[in-house]
């Protein structure tokens, strides 16, 4: 009787170790070492330099102010998630700070944030708001960069530091290496590369 329930022991023991493995004859599953070019192509994102952009900028923006009814706008971000293009968008009524996401082809609302701030968040605040109608145009502020660069454009920036308006482009230099070009955003002067 005890030589039985070995074996029978042993038997559960021996199939649950070889529960999963692959027969001597059946070939091992490719578990996507590498990706195909097509995955490949899915994960890049789009280069602004060839991207269609049916929203542009001033739409975004107008479509922030009406929807928080605040005019004061202290950063604009077109980014995307390589699935839809947006328009990240923050500013202030000096009461509230607000971010809204807009899709950059199709006006619909993606996100929406509302934060209550006390007075030293306001202060802070105050010195980041942009002035909009002092800047060059991103399209222009772009090709400073694509003249300068080969590399694809991912996304930009537009900020305030240090009482100066940014133009920060995001790209992906030929030989992969991630690069940002800082550039004054009122006269396109190239102030730095950062990696």
């Amino acid at each position: 009787m005890k030589k039985w329930m070995y074996v029978i022991g042993t038997s559960f023991v021996l199939f649950g170790c070889n529960n999963g493995a692959p027969d001597v004859n059946e070939s091992p599953v490719d578990e996507g070492g590498g990706a195909s070019e097509e995955e490949q192509t899915m994960d890049a994102k789009p280069d602004l330099r060839t991207e269609e952009i049916k929203v542009d900028w001033k739409q975004a923006v107008e479509i922030f102010k009406e929807h928080f009814q605040a005019d004061d706008i202290t950063e604009i971000e077109l980014d995307n998630d390589f699935s839809v293009l947006y328009y990240n968008i923050q500013g202030t009524d000096q009461v509230k700070e607000y971010e809204l996401e807009i899709d950059a082809n199709t006006e619909e609302i993606l996100k929406e944030e509302q934060e209550t701030l006390d007075q030293e968040d306001l202060n802070e605040l105050a010195s980041e708001i942009l002035d909009l109608e002092n800047i060059l145009n991103p399209e222009e502020l772009l090709q400073i960069v694509a003249d300068d660069t080969d590399g694809q454009i991912e996304g930009w920036q537009l900020y305030k530091e240090n009482n100066v308006e940014i133009f920060e482009v995001e790209v992906k230099e030929t030989s992969g290496e991630d690069i940002d070009y800082i550039l004054d955003a009122t006269n396109g002067e190239m102030l730095r590369k950062e990696d």
